[in-house]
């Protein structure tokens, strides 16, 4: 099963709100990997993942983690088995995938804050956004994103999240990694052919890249 790739996000975001989260972000310690995509070192490890795209009159952003370990086994699997890897380099794939929105809940800070979202019958012209959006954005990612990242810095967490729709699109291809980190390679076959069920046309090479994985993995 190939880990799809993440591709340069057609972000129509006015540049001068993704300019300015950019200079907000970086002062934290993030970088950016590809425009609208941020990634800092949480530790060794594991990095915490942000993820914008939007267009004039809003902005989406997402969250998550990956581990640097786990990708590069992925990497490493996939290429003993011939399948090329295109992934842009320090950008992931994340292996939980969050909206913010779900992270603020119903915090009334943040709520009041929420200057790069479009609210519903506003005028167009008055809701195009403005540069202090990001600054807005930024301030919620800090209250809610960062605690998130530091509670999301092991493969429990990261499983126990899964279970709780955070899961990302890319999860699936570290699902026999994290059971196998976790002890539970017993787990790993049966897990295996329940996806090969879901996904007959991706069942082989799936099943090829994890016997990869379990290979590299070997005790």
């Amino acid at each position: 099963m190939e880990i799809p790739d993440i591709k340069e996000p057609e972000n129509e975001a006015p540049r001068e709100v993704l300019d300015r989260l950019a200079e907000l972000l970086e002062s934290d310690g993030f970088r950016q990997s590809i425009p609208g995509l941020f990634v800092r070192n949480q530790d060794a490890n594991w990095r915490a993942w942000i993820g914008v795209s939007g267009n004039l009159l809003t902005l989406f952003p997402h969250v998550g983690v990956y581990s640097v370990e786990a990708r590069e086994i992925a990497v490493a699997a996939r290429e003993k088995i011939g399948l090329s890897d295109s992934q842009p380099p320090d950008s992931g794939p994340p292996l939980l995938f969050v909206h913010i929105e779900r992270l603020i809940g119903d915090d009334p800070d943040c709520l009041e804050r929420m200057a790069w979202e479009y609210r519903k019958g506003a005028p167009l012209l008055e809701s195009m956004l403005k540069p202090q959006a990001a600054d807005d954005l930024a301030y919620c990612l800090r209250k809610k994103a960062y605690p998130f990242f530091e509670s999301h810095m092991s493969y429990e967490s990261v499983a126990e999240a899964a279970k709780d729709k955070m899961a990302s699109f890319a999860f699936v291809n570290y699902v026999p990694i994290i059971l196998i980190k976790l002890g539970r390679r017993d787990e790993v076959p049966g897990f295996v052919e329940r996806q090969a069920k879901r996904s007959p046309r991706l069942a082989e090479t799936y099943r090829k890249y994890t016997d990869a994985v379990m290979e590299i993995m070997a005790d």
